[in-house]
C-alpha cells in the first residue's frame, strides 16, 4: 500500500468515524458524541455535511419513533457465547432490532456487502441472550432470526447524497450465523480461548 493509500484510507475512516458520531449523537441526544470528530476540522465538516446533506435524519426519526423512547445507541454487549461488540444502535420491544451505519463514497448506487450481517446476528443473539443449549435446537434459532429485524444503513459521503437501508432476510441471516459461529470457533481454536475462562 503506497503512502497516499494509506493517508486516503486513514481520512476515509476518520470521516465514517465522524458520521457514527453525529449519529450516535442525535439518537442518543448525548453532545459529548461530537468529542470524537472535533480533533480534525476537515473530517469534522466533511462528516457534518454528509449527514446533514442526506437523509439519514428520516431514517433515525424512525428509528427513535419506533424504539419508543428505549434506544441504545453505541452499545457494548456481551454474549453469553463469550464475545462482545458495540452496536450503533438497538432496542428490544416485539423483538430484537439492530440498525448498523456504514459510510460509503456513493459514486452511483451504494455497494451492500453480505459480510456486514454476520456481526449483525451476532450482536443480536447477545441482546437476545438465548441459552447456549438452545442454539442447537434449529426451530429455536429459525424463530429467533425470523423476529431478529437486522438492517444496515449506508450513508453517503460522496458526490450522491443519500442513504439507503438493507433490510436483510431471514435466509440471509440464518446463513450469516453459521457463518458466525464457524469463524468464531475457529478463533476460539487459534487463540486457545475459552469462553468459560
Amino acid at each position: 500500500m503506497t503512502l497516499e493509500c494509506a493517508v486516503e484510507k486513514s481520512f476515509v475512516l476518520q470521516v465514517g468515524t465522524g458520521v457514527h458520531a453525529l449519529c450516535e449523537t442525535y439518537l442518543a441526544d448525548d453532545a459529548t458524541a461530537l468529542s470524537k470528530i472535533e480533533k480534525d476540522e476537515d473530517v469534522s465538516e466533511l462528516a457534518t455535511e454528509a449527514y446533514i446533506s442526506s437523509d439519514v435524519e428520516i431514517f433515525l426519526d424512525r428509528y427513535i419513533t419506533e424504539a419508543e423512547g428505549e434506544g441504545f445507541a453505541e452499545e457494548i454487549v456481551i454474549s453469553p457465547f463469550g464475545f462482545a461488540g458495540t452496536v450503533d444502535y438497538f432496542w428490544v420491544n416485539d423483538g430484537v432490532h439492530v440498525r448498523d451505519f456504514k459510510t460509503q463514497n456513493v459514486k452511483r448506487d451504494p455497494n451492500i456487502y453480505y459480510d456486514w450481517l454476520p456481526q449483525l446476528v451476532a450482536y443480536a443473539m447477545a441482546i437476545h441472550k438465548i441459552k447456549f443449549e438452545d442454539i442447537f435446537e434449529q426451530h429455536n434459532l429459525v424463530k429467533f432470526l425470523t423476529s431478529a429485524d437486522l438492517r444496515s444503513l449506508v450513508i453517503s459521503t460522496g458526490v450522491v447524497q443519500g442513504s439507503w437501508e438493507k433490510i436483510w432476510t431471514i435466509k440471509a441471516k440464518l446463513k450469516a450465523w453459521k457463518i458466525f459461529e464457524s469463524a468464531f470457533e475457529l478463533w476460539k481454536v487459534k487463540n486457545d480461548y475459552d469462553p468459560a475462562w
